[in-house]
Protein backbone atom coordinates (compact mmCIF):
# COMPACT_ATOMS: atom_id res chain seq x y z
CA UNK A 1 0.00 0.00 0.00
CA UNK A 2 1.42 3.29 -0.80
CA UNK A 3 1.47 6.46 1.24
CA UNK A 4 -1.06 9.24 0.76
CA UNK A 5 0.35 12.74 0.34
CA UNK A 6 -0.43 14.90 3.13
CA UNK A 7 -2.44 17.26 0.95
CA UNK A 8 -4.82 14.13 -0.82
CA UNK A 9 -8.12 15.18 -0.76
CA UNK A 10 -9.65 13.16 2.53
CA UNK A 11 -12.10 10.18 2.03
CA UNK A 12 -16.13 11.04 2.55
CA UNK A 13 -15.96 9.02 6.14
CA UNK A 14 -12.62 11.22 7.03
CA UNK A 15 -13.94 13.96 5.47
CA UNK A 16 -17.45 13.52 8.00
CA UNK A 17 -15.34 13.14 11.02
CA UNK A 18 -13.36 16.61 10.03
CA UNK A 19 -16.28 18.50 9.24
CA UNK A 20 -18.36 17.49 12.37
CA UNK A 21 -15.22 18.19 14.77
CA UNK A 22 -14.13 21.48 12.93
CA UNK A 23 -18.49 22.42 13.34
CA UNK A 24 -18.07 21.39 16.85
CA UNK A 25 -15.54 22.95 17.80
CA UNK A 26 -16.78 26.21 16.21
CA UNK A 27 -20.08 25.95 18.06
CA UNK A 28 -18.63 25.86 21.17
CA UNK A 29 -16.22 28.94 20.59
CA UNK A 30 -19.05 31.10 19.26
CA UNK A 31 -20.72 30.03 22.58
CA UNK A 32 -17.57 31.09 24.35
CA UNK A 33 -17.42 34.65 22.11
CA UNK A 34 -21.19 34.97 23.21
CA UNK A 35 -20.21 34.69 26.65
CA UNK A 36 -17.67 36.66 26.87
CA UNK A 37 -19.73 39.61 25.20
CA UNK A 38 -22.60 39.12 27.65
CA UNK A 39 -20.02 39.23 31.34
CA UNK A 40 -18.58 42.40 29.04
CA UNK A 41 -22.05 44.30 28.81
CA UNK A 42 -22.81 42.85 32.49
CA UNK A 43 -19.27 44.44 33.46
CA UNK A 44 -19.60 47.95 32.11
CA UNK A 45 -23.43 47.78 33.37
CA UNK A 46 -21.89 47.47 37.03
CA UNK A 47 -18.72 50.17 36.09
CA UNK A 48 -16.54 47.20 37.59
CA UNK A 49 -13.23 47.31 35.46
CA UNK A 50 -11.19 44.65 36.42
CA UNK A 51 -14.87 42.73 34.84
CA UNK A 52 -13.98 44.59 31.79
CA UNK A 53 -10.65 44.03 31.65
CA UNK A 54 -11.37 40.26 32.05
CA UNK A 55 -14.03 40.29 29.59
CA UNK A 56 -11.62 41.34 27.30
CA UNK A 57 -8.93 39.28 27.83
CA UNK A 58 -11.77 36.54 26.92
CA UNK A 59 -13.09 37.96 24.30
CA UNK A 60 -9.73 38.41 22.82
CA UNK A 61 -9.01 34.80 23.28
CA UNK A 62 -12.07 33.71 21.85
CA UNK A 63 -11.42 35.73 18.88
CA UNK A 64 -8.19 34.41 18.46
CA UNK A 65 -9.02 30.72 18.46
CA UNK A 66 -11.96 31.53 16.06
CA UNK A 67 -8.96 33.14 13.54
CA UNK A 68 -7.39 29.41 13.89
CA UNK A 69 -10.65 27.59 13.70
CA UNK A 70 -11.33 29.92 10.29
CA UNK A 71 -8.02 28.82 8.82
CA UNK A 72 -8.36 25.46 9.58
CA UNK A 73 -11.51 25.47 7.81
CA UNK A 74 -10.03 27.23 4.80
CA UNK A 75 -6.78 24.07 4.66
CA UNK A 76 -9.81 21.74 4.75
CA UNK A 77 -11.53 23.53 1.53
CA UNK A 78 -8.12 23.47 -0.16
CA UNK A 79 -7.53 20.03 0.64
CA UNK A 80 -10.84 18.50 -0.26
CA UNK A 81 -11.51 21.08 -3.69
CA UNK A 82 -7.82 20.67 -4.30
CA UNK A 83 -6.22 23.58 -6.67
CA UNK A 84 -8.89 26.02 -8.21
CA UNK A 85 -8.40 27.85 -11.01
CA UNK A 86 -7.63 31.88 -10.27
CA UNK A 87 -10.78 32.74 -12.22
CA UNK A 88 -12.92 30.48 -10.42
CA UNK A 89 -15.72 31.24 -7.78
CA UNK A 90 -14.33 31.49 -4.37
CA UNK A 91 -14.80 27.90 -2.84
CA UNK A 92 -17.85 27.43 0.03
CA UNK A 93 -18.40 25.04 2.69
CA UNK A 94 -21.45 23.71 0.41
CA UNK A 95 -18.67 22.64 -2.10
CA UNK A 96 -16.86 20.72 0.82
CA UNK A 97 -20.22 18.85 1.85
CA UNK A 98 -21.31 17.63 -1.61
CA UNK A 99 -18.06 15.30 -1.11
CA UNK A 100 -19.86 13.51 1.93
CA UNK A 101 -22.94 11.32 2.12
CA UNK A 102 -26.24 12.88 1.59
CA UNK A 103 -27.37 11.58 5.53
CA UNK A 104 -24.03 13.24 6.28
CA UNK A 105 -24.70 16.51 4.37
CA UNK A 106 -27.97 17.23 5.82
CA UNK A 107 -26.76 16.58 9.01
CA UNK A 108 -23.82 18.74 8.89
CA UNK A 109 -25.39 21.03 7.28
CA UNK A 110 -28.16 21.59 9.74
CA UNK A 111 -25.21 21.88 12.54
CA UNK A 112 -23.42 24.69 10.22
CA UNK A 113 -26.82 26.25 9.96
CA UNK A 114 -26.72 26.40 13.91
CA UNK A 115 -23.28 28.05 13.87
CA UNK A 116 -24.47 30.32 11.77
CA UNK A 117 -26.81 31.64 13.59
CA UNK A 118 -24.69 31.70 17.04
CA UNK A 119 -22.05 33.60 15.00
CA UNK A 120 -24.81 35.96 14.26
CA UNK A 121 -26.34 36.47 17.79
CA UNK A 122 -22.47 37.17 19.04
CA UNK A 123 -22.49 39.17 16.42
CA UNK A 124 -25.56 41.29 16.93
CA UNK A 125 -24.40 42.00 20.72
CA UNK A 126 -20.92 42.73 20.08
CA UNK A 127 -22.75 45.74 17.74
CA UNK A 128 -25.25 46.44 20.15
CA UNK A 129 -21.93 46.65 22.85
CA UNK A 130 -19.93 48.78 20.96
CA UNK A 131 -23.51 51.41 19.95
CA UNK A 132 -23.86 51.62 24.31
CA UNK A 133 -20.26 51.73 24.81
CA UNK A 134 -19.73 54.62 22.30
CA UNK A 135 -23.06 56.30 23.58
CA UNK A 136 -21.65 55.72 27.40
CA UNK A 137 -18.22 57.88 26.07
CA UNK A 138 -20.05 60.41 24.57
CA UNK A 139 -21.99 61.04 27.50
CA UNK A 140 -19.15 60.84 29.83
CA UNK A 141 -17.34 63.81 27.61
CA UNK A 142 -20.53 65.85 27.77
CA UNK A 143 -20.32 65.81 31.24
CA UNK A 144 -16.99 66.90 31.27
CA UNK A 145 -17.59 69.70 28.94
CA UNK A 146 -20.44 70.34 30.84
CA UNK A 147 -18.53 70.55 34.46
CA UNK A 148 -15.53 72.70 32.36
CA UNK A 149 -17.54 75.10 31.11
CA UNK A 150 -18.63 75.86 34.98
CA UNK A 151 -15.60 76.44 35.97
CA UNK A 152 -13.76 78.11 33.07
CA UNK A 153 -13.41 81.94 34.05
CA UNK A 154 -13.16 83.05 30.47
CA UNK A 155 -16.40 81.56 28.85
CA UNK A 156 -14.79 81.33 25.14
CA UNK A 157 -15.23 78.49 22.91
CA UNK A 158 -12.68 76.77 21.59
CA UNK A 159 -12.68 75.32 17.70
CA UNK A 160 -13.88 72.16 18.80
CA UNK A 161 -17.02 74.39 19.46
CA UNK A 162 -17.36 73.94 23.48
CA UNK A 163 -15.68 75.92 26.15
CA UNK A 164 -12.37 74.78 27.45
CA UNK A 165 -10.46 75.97 30.61
CA UNK A 166 -7.72 79.05 29.64
CA UNK A 167 -4.55 78.36 31.28
CA UNK A 168 -4.36 80.86 33.72
CA UNK A 169 -1.43 82.94 33.87
CA UNK A 170 0.68 83.04 36.97
CA UNK A 171 1.94 86.60 36.55
CA UNK A 172 1.75 89.35 33.81
CA UNK A 173 4.65 92.19 33.35
CA UNK A 174 3.89 95.51 31.79
CA UNK A 175 6.78 96.13 29.28
CA UNK A 176 5.13 99.07 27.98
CA UNK A 177 6.37 101.92 30.08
Amino acid sequence: MLPVPADAPPDPATLEHEIDALLSDLHAEHERLLDAVRQHRAAISAADDKAIASALALHHTSVEKLRDLDQRRARLTGRTLGRRAPDAPPARFADVLARVSPEARERLSERAAGVRTLAATAQREQAALGHAAAALAGHMQGLMRTVTSRVSESGAYTRRGYVERAARPVGTLDLSR
